[in-house]
């Protein structure tokens, strides 16, 4: 996509291609995607770097927080379709939510005691379990349904002592980034200090790589736009 006949397609400055879209390059081939400031003035580009056309720079991208648009129904079926099962891993017989229907309802109750949206946190918990079955530096039985701490290298992250606590740090992560609201809960989030408060109240902007204050949540590169594709999807939301 990114080849052009002129040969020029990698070198720093704007784009124009054959379709009459544009897109900016930073040079060896890496395009800006999600807002950006260039040259003093903001643009927003999509996830394949085609920058979007509209007098509000904020118009196409999504909230964190919010009202929740999915019901626990609608969780519960998502992961029994995409994990190919009924019910939890074994492992949550023994847990507070020893259930699927108990463990969407707590992403329910959680998400609607801070004002985030159930539906992002579900699906970034999924995005980062692989439905729940793990694999990773994170163990299954650390409660830790987004990584929260572990940062690479073989760290392991903070194991939270049950699921609804484990459910509330992550919410309570994605509060820090979403806004600068008081928390309505007590802090069970380790990394809650660490966090800039409202940095990425877009779910586009919890990427590191396209949030323009360069803060997120993964350094992965269209992690947010991940998870709002995955929601429209799953979904068949107008998020």
């Amino acid at each position: 996509f990114y080849d052009d006949v002129d040969g020029d397609a990698y070198i720093k400055g704007w784009k124009k291609w054959s379709d009459g879209t544009e897109s900016y390059c930073y040079g060896d081939g890496i395009f800006a995607t999600g807002r950006q400031i260039i040259d003093g003035k903001e643009y927003i580009f999509d996830e394949n770097g085609i920058k979007q056309n509209s007098d509000d720079p904020h118009k196409n991208l999504h909230r964190i927080d919010g009202r929740t648009s999915v019901t626990w129904n609608q969780l519960a079926e998502l992961y029994k379709n995409k994990a190919k099962r009924n019910e939890l891993p074994k492992y949550y017989l023994s847990t507070d939510a020893p259930t699927l229907e108990a463990f969407c309802k707590m992403y329910i109750q959680e998400a609607k005691a801070e004002n985030i949206r159930a539906e992002v946190a579900f699906v970034q918990a999924m995005k980062e379990t692989g439905w729940l079955r793990y694999g990773g530096d994170v163990r299954i039985e650390q409660n830790n349904f987004a990584g929260i701490g572990a940062v690479g290298g073989g760290a392991k992250g903070h194991t939270f002592a049950t699921v609804r606590e484990g459910i509330r740090g992550q919410i309570q992560h994605l509060k820090a980034y979403a806004n600068k609201e008081p928390m309505n809960n007590s802090i069970v989030d380790p990394r809650f200090k660490y966090v800039e408060r409202g940095s990425a109240k877009y779910i586009e902007w919890l990427g590191i790589y396209e949030n323009p204050r360069k803060k997120g949540w993964a350094a992965s590169k269209n992690y947010g736009f991940d998870i709002v594709k995955m929601i429209k999807s799953y979904f068949g939301l107008n998020i």
